[in-house]
């Protein structure tokens, strides 16, 4: 009975938070969401700043990656060792996220800390010079991880269909950057790049906390020098046009790979994103989860792959549908057969009411658990704000999700998965070749052109 009472308690209390609205404040014109939490004498600050890695020259792919990444490098009081000690004798957690779009900065930690870690923050913002042997250290692990991916071929596979799929458009290069774009940055682009995102980029910060974490205001202002004079946000006008591949199969070899990893792909146009939720709930009938149609036809009933999984999003100018599994090579066709036989055949109006209530009721149960996490629900508020999405979509998802029609997932499955709009990726043994091209149209593209 214990472990009930538990269970339905954790429920409350996150369902309790999920509900709970920010307040919006302004400080020095920059707007603040704040939730209010004093359940625990802990913070949790995230800074966003309305540009990423679409700031990066396509010569210096990564720039904003490694500037971010890089903060702690040292400064012009401390070096790299003095600042990460400090930071860990804290106990904090920090760290950024870059996309095209935007890019994030957060911490948390202890209400007690609060103060001395916002300034130590602050003084990185304004006062890192990037040391070049660090710089060149950075450098080093990055391109060492690009190396490696020959040998990770699942990341190598999803590497691959993101280039394939947005080949010759303003999202090609990845975040992160390639061999050649991060060998060409200097420490001297990322003081310059730094400078931008602190003079020029426009903020918001999402707290959650008591009221005492509202004293970072005047720190966040004095001495990082953040206002909303500052108001640069990055925009696309830029028509999606990808110049994908002349073959259906792009064919990546990869030494004694007694399996494949399989990839289905294609870039979602913003009329293709403007129903987010019903993205999520068509992607999520098709490969979310066990009950999901690929998985009890690829997997339960076939035993062709341990692992499927799909995936239908929209960032703020673009979406991807994704199909992910892998499979033993001389299972790689029958694989690729039987996706294709379960889209169609869901395209063609096939959808089980019975598996596609299930799949809403999974979806509404499990919504209000990815706020079981502060920092998470603080992200959720970000991406929604970015996105242009108001917040109360996020409090009705499973309201929405429990209203779309058989038809409706039908449509959207057959449009962003089907046959002839998708790119296929393997990852695997040269000899495959002869046999995709069964499948299609198929060609060898070596694993090099994606680093």
């Amino acid at each position: 009975m214990n472990i009930y009472i538990f269970l339905i308690s954790v429920t409350i209390s996150i369902f309790s938070f999920a509900s709970t609205k920010p307040e919006k404040l302004d400080w020095n014109g920059i707007e603040v969401s704040w939730i209010e939490d004093d359940s625990v004498p802990t913070y949790s600050v995230q800074v966003y700043f309305s540009d990423g890695a679409l700031s990066d020259a396509r010569s210096k792919g990564g720039e904003t990656s490694l500037m971010f990444s890089s903060l702690s490098a040292g400064t012009n009081r401390f070096t790299q060792k003095e600042i990460k000690d400090n930071l860990e004798y804290y106990g904090i957690s920090y760290g950024s996220t870059v996309f095209h779009e935007y890019s994030t900065f957060s911490f948390s930690g202890l209400n007690k800390d609060l103060l001395q870690v916002t300034k130590k923050i602050c003084h990185m913002f304004a006062d890192s010079i990037f040391p070049k042997n660090e710089i060149r250290a950075s450098k080093r692990r990055i391109l060492s991880g690009f190396q490696n991916l020959v040998t990770n071929h699942s990341e190598l596979a999803d590497r691959a269909l993101r280039k394939l799929t947005l080949r010759s458009t303003e999202f090609e290069i990845p975040m992160e950057g390639t061999v050649k774009t991060i060998k060409r940055i200097k420490s001297s682009d990322l003081k310059r790049k730094l400078t931008y995102f602190n003079n020029q980029v426009k903020k918001r910060i999402y707290i959650r906390g008591s009221k005492e974490v509202l004293n970072i205001k005047n720190i966040l202002k004095d001495e990082c020098k953040w206002s909303g004079d500052q108001n640069f946000a990055r925009e696309s006008n830029k028509k999606l046009n990808p110049k994908l591949p002349k073959t259906k199969i792009v064919l990546i070899p990869v030494k004694k790979a007694n399996q494949a990893q399989i990839r289905f792909g294609r870039t979602l146009s913003l009329q293709e994103i403007e129903n987010p939720d019903l993205l999520t709930m068509s992607a999520s009938y098709l490969g979310g989860g066990f009950p999901s149609e690929l998985v009890q036809e690829i997997r339960v009933k076939r035993g062709l792959s341990y692992f499927v999984r799909t995936y239908s999003q929209g960032q703020k100018y673009y979406g991807r549908s994704i199909l992910s599994t892998f499979s033993r090579n001389e299972k790689v066709n029958e694989t690729i057969q039987v996706a294709k036989d379960v889209i169609e055949k869901i395209g063609k109006g096939e959808v089980n009411e019975e598996k596609l209530k299930t799949m809403k009721n999974f979806l509404s149960g499990a919504h209000l658990f990815q706020f079981e996490s502060n920092d998470s629900f603080l992200r959720n508020l970000m991406s929604y704000d970015h996105k242009g999405r108001d917040i109360e979509e996020l409090y009705n998802f499973p309201k929405a999700i429990q209203s779309y029609s058989k038809e409706q997932i039908s449509e959207t499955i057959k449009n962003n998965f089907g046959w002839d709009d998708i790119v296929i990726v393997v990852v695997g043994s040269k000899s495959l070749l002869k046999s995709l091209k069964k499948m299609g149209s198929a060609q060898i593209v070596n694993a090099d052109f994606f680093l």
